[in-house]
């Protein structure tokens, strides 16, 4: 079965869609085992991880993070400053790689990743999530790994204000 599926990212400031520029474009083609993504004129493809690639689009909620790091599906990545990580703490099961070290560290051979961060570096197809204090930065960090060809993934679009919404009713 084969998905085609149009994902359409707002422009930077405004929350408004725009449907005319090829800039705002990401076509997802899915299979059962194959993830094609053609993001204007980069095309991408990677294995299917499951529930991340074929049913979700870029941006993910609170719910669907607690659902998919309660069964070790994503690799949670928090793009924020190392002082607001220390003043607020990371999202349960995160690694920390601020946003202006994310291209440089998915660049990094295995043993560098692993040395550095404390992890295994991520497949190509790994199912990454980033994550930040709202958003933002998080979209950025999404952008920069897509460019690089990590194909399967995505971001917290409330980031890490939604989930102290969430964490301290």
């Amino acid at each position: 079965m084969l998905r085609r599926l149009l994902i359409y990212a707002a422009p930077r400031a405004s929350s408004a869609l725009s449907r005319d520029s090829p800039r705002s474009v990401t076509t997802t083609l899915c299979t059962r085992k194959l993830v094609a993504i053609s993001r204007g004129n980069q095309l991408f493809l990677a294995r299917s991880m499951g529930s991340v690639a074929s049913t979700m689009g870029r941006d993910l909620t609170y719910d669907d993070i607690v659902k998919l790091s309660s069964k070790n599906e994503i690799i949670l990545i928090d793009v924020r400053e190392p002082a607001e990580i220390q003043e607020t703490g990371k999202l349960p099961g995160s690694t920390h790689i601020p946003l202006g070290d994310v291209p440089n560290a998915l660049n990094l051979d295995a043993a560098a990743f692993k040395e550095k961060y404390g992890i295994e570096k991520p497949a190509q197809d790994a199912p990454l999530v980033f994550s930040c204090r709202s958003g933002k930065r998080s979209n950025t960090a999404l952008d920069k790994a897509l460019a690089l060809g990590f194909a399967n993934s995505r971001h917290y679009a409330g980031g890490w204000l939604d989930w102290e919404k969430h964490t301290k009713q």
